[in-house]
């Protein structure tokens, strides 16, 4: 069963909560090959502000005052030029990008961190609010999609009534590259992605290590949500469009 967060009434300190105590983590170091000439993915313009900058909006809109770690890693310096003077974010440098995975960036980002959960949002994505709301309360959380926002070629999850199963590929319904650590599966995270061996592991192995370790992740499928993300120089186009929706 896939969880909607529109059909759930929220939790009340949740709802006026200023969300000071929520950590969220952007991993945005990778060079992103095929998109190299455009430089930092993040850094895109999108008719006007860039994936991050859009990014950052969005989150403060849903979860005020949360605290937003961008992870940089090529062109680590232009990205901190021009999103530092313009928001009160955290800057952390990946300098091994090139030889290291999302993992890693995830690991430094929740390292600069002091809350006890975090939302991992990836710094390629581009989204309207509808994608991010309602996620932070109990338990841990991954953005699912079952509508073909996300490629086929993407990464897919498995889920029945008592949760998320498996992240692998060749599966139809897809993972959003968004997900909620809750103080368990952010502490597994951060033991496993502390690992020498699992520096080069994307971000959805090391999920499956941590269901492999006894935690859980709740599947979530907004109503509503649009999203899209930057890959190739070809999904652009679909990346101005939902940008150009309301956030």
């Amino acid at each position: 069963m896939v969880r909607n967060t529109n059909k759930i009434k929220k939790d009340t300190d949740i709802e006026r909560s200023d969300y000071s105590g929520l950590s969220v983590i952007i991993p945005a170091a990778g060079m992103g090959r095929r998109m190299k000439s455009y430089g930092p993915k993040g850094l895109i313009s999108l008719n006007g502000p860039s994936v991050l900058e859009r990014q950052i909006k969005i989150i403060w809109k849903i979860y005020p005052k949360a605290d937003i770690t961008i992870v940089a890693g090529f062109q680590a310096d232009l990205i901190s030029e021009r999103i530092r003077k313009k928001y009160e974010v955290r800057i952390v440098r990946n300098t091994d990008y090139q030889e290291t995975n999302v993992a890693r960036s995830i690991f430094l980002g929740l390292q600069s961190c002091v809350n006890k959960h975090a939302l991992i949002v990836y710094g390629d994505l581009v989204f309207n609010s509808v994608a991010l709301r309602g996620l932070v309360d109990g338990e841990s959380k991954v953005v699912v999609d079952t509508k073909k926002n996300i490629r086929d070629e993407e990464v897919g999850v498995l889920f029945n009534k008592e949760g998320v199963t498996n992240f692998s590929y060749a599966i139809d319904k897809k993972w959003c590259q968004i997900a909620y650590l809750a103080n368990r599966e952010m502490k597994l995270f951060e033991d496993i992605s502390s690992k020498k061996e699992c520096e080069r592991w994307f971000g959805y192995e090391v999920f499956n290590e941590i269901i492999e370790q006894g935690g859980s992740f709740l599947p979530v499928e907004q109503r509503g949500m649009k999203i899209a993300e930057i890959d190739t120089p070809r999904d652009l186009r679909h990346a101005i469009e939902v940008a150009m929706t309301t956030t």
